[in-house]
């Protein structure tokens, strides 16, 4: 049996070629894009007080982008905590992965396998895991991206879950319990100081808050479960920061953010409206401008 073959002309021969250069370079293009690392002159790692969408305004670390010139990545991860967190507390142990002290390790090590592994599950599973909110994933996509060596500037604002969680302050017996709030700070700050020793990092202390109705339960004055009051763990931040040489700065109370305004700057007495986060913004901005 014969097989007939079909001769092409040379102009078909160019056009195919053609075809499959563009072909391979749409494909060359499409893998360059999704491998190329993100650069970020400030990044930004905390909770909801970060995270969270604003009603009619932005987040203080896009206000930050807009005032300073540069480019700055929101980071924040709402509900989570600079410690583990815990599966009593939660119902489930998927954002154990998202805390502070997990990311710390992700940055410094370049793998974050564990936290999209998790993020995956907390979607497929959205009915009984409700702890991924709907930024999450391009918040976790773009960390993940990240060239932290790029990084000039890492902000850190975490405290305010580990207070109304209860978590420990701290463990006398082992100072990097990551079950701890302590331990957590430490073993965040180790790994990222060995990874990235020219960093500037800069902890952002937990703004005021009131967490039962009508600003009855006072973070200075309310504890929960085996933990302390709000100042404690904010005095324990600045203490460890300078353990470490890092830079600390008290959004407590030198923000302007008080139990006296929390009406006009906070929208539930723990979340930043647009006003709070305005004003957020100015104070990190205004300290940034200063320590250059």
């Amino acid at each position: 049996m014969r097989i007939r073959m079909k001769i092409l002309t040379k102009k078909q021969m160019v056009m195919c070629a053609i075809a499959v250069l563009i072909v391979a370079g749409l494909l060359l293009v499409t893998f360059w894009k999704k491998d190329k690392p993100l650069t970020y002159d400030i990044v930004v790692l905390g909770d909801s007080i970060v995270g969270n969408p604003v009603s009619g305004g932005n987040t203080f670390p896009e206000l930050l982008e807009e005032k300073l010139g540069v480019s700055v990545l929101n980071g924040g991860l709402g509900g989570t905590s600079m410690s583990v967190c815990s599966e009593k507390r939660w119902g489930s142990v998927v954002n154990t992965e998202w805390s502070m002290v997990k990311l710390a390790e992700a940055i410094a090590y370049d793998d974050w396998k564990s936290q999209k592994a998790t993020m995956a599950y907390a979607q497929s599973y959205s009915e009984v895991n409700n702890q991924s909110l709907d930024y999450f994933q391009e918040t976790m996509d773009r960390l993940s991206q990240v060239d932290f060596s790029q990084v000039k500037v890492l902000v850190i604002e975490h405290g305010s879950n580990d207070y109304n969680g209860g978590v420990p302050l701290d463990n006398p017996e082992n100072k990097y319990d990551i079950t701890t709030f302590g331990g957590a700070l430490r073993k965040s700050l180790k790994v990222l100081q060995k990874a990235y020793p020219d960093m500037r990092i800069v902890l952002f202390s937990p703004i005021y808050c009131a967490l039962g109705e009508n600003n009855r339960d006072k973070c200075y004055d309310t504890k929960y479960g085996s933990g302390g009051f709000l100042p404690e763990y904010i005095e324990m931040e600045k203490e460890i920061a300078k353990e470490f040489g890092v830079e600390w700065l008290d959004a407590y109370h030198e923000s302007g953010i008080g139990e006296g305004n929390v009406s006009e700057y906070l929208e539930d007495y723990l979340h930043p409206n647009a006003k709070g986060h305005e004003l957020l913004s100015d104070f990190l901005e205004e300290y940034l401008s200063e320590k250059k």
